[in-house]
């Protein structure tokens, strides 16, 4: 249930689907309306948009759905919207709504990962898969030389000597007087609005061609064409970005001893 809330643009439709999903969901309407100190016929007026939620019912509605303060935040304002008295008022709350999921969508942002590129150097760092690959490969012990990266990627041994190079000379890895290689400034990550995402997604997405020939069992690829609700879509997004921001410090836990290409895509078509 987490952060679901901020797939929804309106109050009473993510009410409904929070009510709905309770476990007691047969007498959850009966609960809510015990908790806010109120008949169950006046929950029912506002599930069915008869009647609205005073703010001072609302913030009880968050308390007893358990929601965090930025959910509370943003639910709140997902009342005010609907209860404003003129276009102006609603036009106002719906800026600041757009404005939270502008934010929560920059991805960057929201997962605050550090050690970006320089902008003068990610056209050279995003033009080809290569960087990124021999970039995570010299975090790995198995990996972690020129030689041994040229082998696993199978790329002659001069180009992969020309990427460590540009990747050592903005401090991106590290190379040891030993020639052992590792990871300079940390993962370098791409907002959603930066000129470079194009390419970089293009990249990896033409590389999956290549995992998908050689297939492995440990391997995951899924596709999968939908027809489904706008809503059901924002929902869907917001998961996504959930389950990104949950696996940061999973990944940032786990000890580097594989690459692997994490990809996700939900869009319209």
């Amino acid at each position: 249930m987490m952060n679901v809330v901020f797939g929804y643009s309106d109050y009473i439709t993510y009410l409904l689907y929070r009510i709905d999903a309770l476990p007691q969901s047969r007498g959850s309407r009966a609960a809510l309306a015990k908790f806010l100190g109120v008949q169950s016929s006046f929950v029912s007026q506002v599930l069915t948009r008869r009647a609205h939620l005073s703010r001072e019912q609302a913030i009880r509605v968050t308390e007893f759905l358990e929601l965090s303060h930025e959910e509370r935040r943003y639910f709140m304002l997902l009342v005010d919207a609907d209860r404003a008295g003129s276009k102006s008022l609603e036009a106002f709350y719906r800026q600041e709504i757009d404005e939270i999921i502008r934010k929560r969508e920059e991805v960057a942002e929201s997962i605050g990962v550090p050690g970006k590129v320089p902008e003068e150097a990610q056209t050279i760092y995003y033009s080809s898969w290569v960087y990124s690959a021999v970039h995570i490969l010299a975090a790995l012990s198995h990996t972690n030389t020129v030689s041994a990266i040229a082998k696993h990627l199978r790329l002659p041994l001069a180009q992969v000597e020309e990427v460590v190079r540009w990747l050592v000379s903005y401090e991106v890895v590290n190379m040891a007087s030993d020639g052992k290689l590792s990871i300079g400034k940390g993962r370098v990550h791409l907002g959603s609005h930066s000129r470079h995402v194009a390419r970089h997604h293009a990249n990896w997405r033409i590389k999956v061609l290549d995992a998908l020939e050689r297939s492995k069992p440990e391997d995951l690829h899924y596709s999968s064409v939908l027809g489904i609700s706008k809503e059901a879509t924002k929902i869907l997004k917001q998961k996504l970005l959930e389950f990104l921001r949950e696996a940061e410090p999973i990944i940032a836990a786990a000890p580097e001893d594989q690459a692997v290409v994490l990809l996700l895509d939900i869009f319209e078509i």
